[in-house]
């Protein structure tokens, strides 16, 4: 697993800033995003969730640039924003932060797949 970490790690330090359009700011990319991909309030997240976020890096500027819905949660000085873009049948979510007035930061990014709904007759 550290070869898979150390490769996206890499793979991640090469990721420039990004514009984007629908919250008409530029989202950086930082350390806190990259250890919030591995760590969750201070701990390890499981194999299995590392691995499918760092796998979703390689959408990370599709979502940002071709996004068309943004979500906002505020906590305390924090101000979170959710961009998800639709790649086939999974919805892609990447979340940014600023503090107050600050810039905004990559923090994570997640799937969510879409389940075709069963009707009954």
């Amino acid at each position: 697993m550290s070869d898979f970490i150390r490769k996206h790690k890499e793979e991640y330090k090469r990721l420039k800033s990004c514009y984007c359009p629908i919250l008409n700011k530029v989202i950086y990319f930082n350390f806190m995003g990259f250890d919030h991909l591995l760590h969750k309030n201070k701990r390890p997240r499981s194999i299995k969730e590392i691995y499918s976020r760092l796998h979703l890096l390689k959408y990370v500027k599709t979502v940002i640039l071709k996004s068309n819905s943004v979500g906002y949660r505020r906590i305390k000085t924090l101000v979170q924003c959710k961009l998800e873009h639709r790649i086939g049948d999974t919805i892609i979510k990447v979340i940014a932060q600023k503090k107050g007035e600050g810039s905004y930061i990559f923090l994570s990014i997640m799937r969510k797949r879409i389940r075709n709904k069963k009707t009954q007759n």
